[in-house]
């Protein structure tokens, strides 16, 4: 199973489901306890992963170098985290949500 977030899992899944339930998103239902994060692995990794990560990082060293902003930066990591957030709440809730110009940066 995988499920985006602790509240929908126990909306799902029964209890006894729910212990085997070994890891929702990138943490398990014991780490969510404790509020520790664990690291996000990939079983199969794939090319266009490699190839993607190792763009980003150029990128980065060469905006270090130049003084530029690089393409995948904080600006960009906020809209996709509100656009994600936005989609969750347009999902649980059923409804359409608007860009609020609050998000503006």
């Amino acid at each position: 199973h995988f499920y985006a977030e602790p509240k929908k899992v126990r909306e799902v899944l029964s209890p006894d489901e729910m212990e085997k339930v070994t890891a929702t998103t990138s943490a398990t239902r014991g780490v969510w306890a404790r509020g520790e994060a664990i690291p996000i692995t990939v079983e199969e990794e794939n090319l266009d992963d490699f190839f993607t990560t190792r763009w980003m990082f150029q990128d980065f060293a060469e905006c270090v170098r130049s003084g530029g902003t690089p393409r995948s930066n904080v600006d960009n990591g906020r809209e996709v985290a509100i656009a994600v957030d936005m989609a969750l709440r347009a999902l649980h809730n059923g409804t359409i949500e608007e860009w609020k110009p609050a998000y503006k940066g």
